[in-house]
């Protein structure tokens, strides 16, 4: 059976997240914010799953389900702790901790508003990384081939903090770590930032 989903999108930026033990059949649960910052995060009215068509002058997003057709399974949805939003979220624990704890029910405590599932976690710095900490990775010891230095410190300050905070709310969270860069010394122009890998390890990398 072809059902076609329509939904009004006259929002900057929108989240439609699915939780098991309050969803209806046949509606969308949908949260939203606004650039502007009046609505953050804020639940806004079901919408309603209709079948039908639409012109082409309608302002409409169509998504074609086919509900007779199965793929793949979805575990779930998420998103990911980079450390800038690490940091976001240890300001907030550090001022309002009510708050703090609230926020992360909201989005991560299972059957609960979001429900996130799913948390992508980048392997030592990535693109959001803060101002004021140089790009990392877990050994930038030179010549460490043994990676003696391994070392998550730059890490333990927000992400894993927020991380174990997040997994004592939903301990079947499944974690996803993203890679970023090669230590620097096993690139070629020994930047984090630039992808050409250096010859010299190569092969004993394979090894």
């Amino acid at each position: 059976m072809k059902t076609r989903l329509i939904v009004i999108l006259p929002i900057i930026l929108f989240i439609i997240a699915y939780a098991a033990a309050e969803i209806t059949f046949g509606s969308v649960q949908w949260w939203l914010t606004t650039l502007d910052r009046s609505q953050l995060f804020k639940r806004q009215p079901d919408l309603s799953i209709q079948e039908g068509t639409f012109t082409k002058n309608q302002k409409s997003t169509v998504f074609h389900v086919y509900d007779g057709t199965r793929l793949q399974p979805i575990y779930g949805f998420g998103g990911a702790l980079t450390q800038s939003s690490a940091y976001l979220f240890s300001n907030l624990k550090r001022t309002n901790e009510t708050l703090y704890w609230k926020t992360l029910r909201q989005m991560f405590a299972p059957s609960v508003e979001a429900s996130m599932a799913v948390m992508r976690v980048p392997i030592s710095a990535c693109d959001f990384n803060l101002p004021d900490i140089p790009y990392y990775t877990y050994d930038d010891v030179n010549d460490d081939v043994g990676f003696e230095h391994f070392s998550l410190k730059n890490d333990m300050n927000y992400i894993i903090p927020i991380l174990k905070d997040i997994q004592s709310l939903n301990p079947r969270i499944k974690i996803i770590g993203s890679p970023w860069s090669a230590p620097v010394r096993q690139k070629k122009f020994f930047k984090t930032t630039r992808n050409t890998n250096s010859n010299v390890y190569i092969g004993m990398d394979e090894n």
